[in-house]
């Protein structure tokens, strides 16, 4: 279990959430960030590999710092297939009605390997949202506004090359909004991002830079409204 309190300035106004810094205190600001259970599977006859679990509120995102970097409720599995390792995953992003098709649903898989100095990875994550944006499809009606289905396809590399240490990333990224009401056209999204950070460490300092380029929206494509 982790809990996180914030707090913008000593002398909060209210002393809710992300307000702890409230005048006499006694305020509900402690957050559940992460609430998890990380078991091991038993041996599998047939399936010499051992496998982890880890259920309930985690983080979310292979790679946190430009992919997911989100606390969700889901079930990621680790299957340590040597010299692989292999992470299926689930995640629930949106519930809504419990008798209604409005679910949002994550699912995911990553794989990674010791190359030399190197951890080489992949993954592939796709979103079905039958609720777009979450919670907030007209769900008091009884319907939703709008479907998507993404897709984000990404590579990494992490270790040692010399005397600096190298981080590298690359996401493509692909999927479609869908208007559920039928009043706007459909949206297909398209774009690729990558990422290098590389670090010098010398005594007892640390040099280095990161790099990124995005592909961002493309105005001869769509237009400023999505329409």
């Amino acid at each position: 279990v982790f809990f996180e309190i914030d707090s913008s300035t000593w002398g909060d106004a209210d002393g809710t959430r992300n307000s702890a810094g409230y005048w006499s205190g006694d305020r509900a600001s402690v957050e559940v960030k992460n609430l998890y259970l990380d078991f091991g599977i038993p041996v599998i006859p047939g399936f010499p590999y051992p496998v982890t679990v880890r259920a309930g509120l985690q983080p979310f995102g292979p790679r946190g710092y430009i992919m997911g970097a989100v606390d969700a409720a889901g079930i990621t599995v680790g299957i340590n297939a040597d010299p692989v390792t292999i992470i299926p995953m689930f995640f629930k992003g949106w519930e809504g009605g419990v008798a209604i098709a409005d679910d949002v649903d994550v699912y995911g898989l990553e794989a990674n390997l010791k190359v030399s100095t190197f951890k080489i990875g992949g993954y592939g994550i796709y979103m079905n949202a039958s609720t777009y944006p979450f919670a907030q499809g007209g769900q008091a009606a009884g319907k939703t506004s709008f479907n998507a289905y993404m897709w984000w396809l990404g590579a990494y590399a992490d270790g040692k090359a010399g005397p600096v240490n190298v981080n590298f990333d690359f996401i493509y990224d692909t999927g479609k909004v869908e208007d559920r009401v039928g009043t706007n056209p459909d949206v297909d999204y398209d774009g690729w991002m990558t990422r290098v950070k590389v670090d010098y460490p010398w005594e007892k300092f640390n040099f280095g830079f990161v790099g990124s380029y995005a592909s961002g929206a493309d105005d001869e494509a769509t237009s400023r409204t999505g329409k």
